[in-house]
Parts: C-alpha cells; sequence; structure tokens
C-alpha cells in the first residue's frame, strides 16, 4: 500500500527530472512536464492503486520512474 512518503518521494522524483510540481488550492499537486502537458495528483493515496494509476498518468506525460527496490 502506499503512504504519504512514497507520494512525496515521487513528488521529488518528478522535480529531479525537470517536472514542475505546486500545490493548487484544493489541496492536490499541480504537476506541469518540462513540455507543458499539465496534470493533477493527490497529496496522499486514496486507495492502493492510487499511486500506480498517478504513474501510469504520468508516464504518459514522459515521466521515467525509478528502478524499483
Amino acid at each position: 500500500m502506499a503512504s504519504k512518503k512514497d507520494m512525496k518521494d515521487l513528488r521529488a522524483h518528478l522535480e529531479a527530472q525537470g517536472f514542475t510540481v505546486e500545490r493548487a488550492r484544493n489541496g492536490h499537486y499541480r504537476v506541469t512536464a518540462p513540455d507543458g502537458q499539465k496534470c493533477q495528483m493527490a497529496a496522499t493515496p486514496s486507495d492502493h492503486r492510487g499511486i500506480l494509476n498517478t504513474v501510469t498518468r504520468l508516464k504518459r506525460m514522459g515521466y521515467a520512474p525509478a528502478p524499483r527496490r
């Protein structure tokens, strides 16, 4: 199950790849890819698929996930 720490690590990894991550007024995060594509992601995962669905959406925007541990 994903945790708030996993989401924090994801945000840090996104920023390291050149994505812009900003806190939105609704409590979510606004992610902007280097090429200008945008999406929102939750601050905390709502269920066990939450982070996986977010990563899938980000991959379509050019995100390269960290290698699995």
